[in-house]
């Protein structure tokens, strides 16, 4: 592993194009400039999207607009291409509520909505403008996300991975810290890609044309410390969630840890392992515990 670059620092495309005050244009700039990251304007969205020249629009684009002028681009936009920019692209859409022509959209926020992937959040501008403001720009920058991929490309001199995430953080990976050489057929790393269908996953063609893909959560734990306590975070928890029902199940039938280990051929220090979330358990651990209490492992693992 190896390579460094800020995340913190790093620029933030940002359209401002359909907000109609300059004041208000701003004041947006202001906060966004005071989250840690160098707004940069990218005020060509809508003309690229209502060309369908989605390849020009950075990924991870937030967007802000006044809701009745994203309406009006809605409904001239085709809906198949207004739903691939949001699968392809990535943006997130913010659309204010300032005045009656923005209240008279709320009709099509449910289209808009499922056009665009849910990626699409209102906010009601009233007499409180600048904590309104805070409000909005705080939470949208919040929601960049940190596995949604930007870019990726291999550096063949280094035999590195260069990835970009939607956050900032860039970083790169060896290829041998990858494991995959092993992988069969042959995986060619030079065309490592972001993910046709999904921008939190990275692909690559193996040497018969097939495609080989990697989770992005996962790329993001190798090489971001806080990333992979996270997702230790979240195992750990899912064990637990798989302990607590095991021992709920076992307590309901009136079986001891002791006769269960016996019954099971387990240790007893197993099964209270299990019950506290402290083992992942293999399947076929699974389906000792379920005969030690006499049951199906499908009943064992159901609600």
């Amino acid at each position: 592993m190896s390579g460094y670059a800020t995340n913190a620092a790093s620029p933030l495309h940002v359209d401002l194009s359909l907000i109609g005050p300059a004041t208000l244009r701003e004041s947006i700039r202001r906060r966004l400039a005071a989250s840690g990251r160098k707004p940069r304007p990218f005020d060509r969205f809508w003309r690229c999207l209502a060309a369908g020249k989605l390849d020009a629009i950075p990924r991870g684009l937030l967007v802000f607009g006044d809701l009745s002028g994203i309406g009006r681009a809605f409904t001239e936009t085709a809906r198949d291409t207004w739903s691939e920019c949001f699968r392809r692209r990535h943006p997130l859409l913010a659309g204010l509520v300032r005045g009656r022509a923005d209240e008279r959209q709320a009709a099509l926020v449910d289209d808009m909505l499922r056009a665009s992937g849910s990626r699409l959040w209102v906010y009601t501008v009233g007499e409180a403008r600048e904590r309104d403001l805070e409000r909005c720009v705080a939470e949208m920058v919040g929601r960049l996300d940190p596995d949604v991929v930007i870019d990726v490309r291999y550096v063949d001199a280094e035999r590195n991975i260069w990835i970009e995430f939607a956050d900032g953080l860039r970083r790169t990976l060896s290829w041998s810290a990858l494991a995959l050489d092993e992988v069969n057929p042959p995986l060619r790393p030079e065309t490592v890609r972001i993910g046709r269908d999904d921008p939190e996953s990275v692909e690559f063609l193996d040497t018969r044309g097939g495609v080989f893909d990697i989770d992005a959560a996962s790329l993001r734990a190798m090489v971001d410390p806080e990333a992979a306590r996270r997702q230790f975070a979240v195992a750990e928890a899912a064990a637990l969630t798989l302990g607590d029902r095991l021992r709920a199940r076992r307590q309901a039938l009136r079986v001891t840890q002791v006769q269960l280990a016996t019954r099971a051929g387990l240790t007893q220090e197993m099964v209270s392992n299990l019950e506290r979330g402290r083992h992942q358990p293999r399947f076929t651990t699974l389906e000792k515990y379920a005969r030690g209490l006499g049951i199906p492992v499908g009943k064992l693992l159901g609600s």
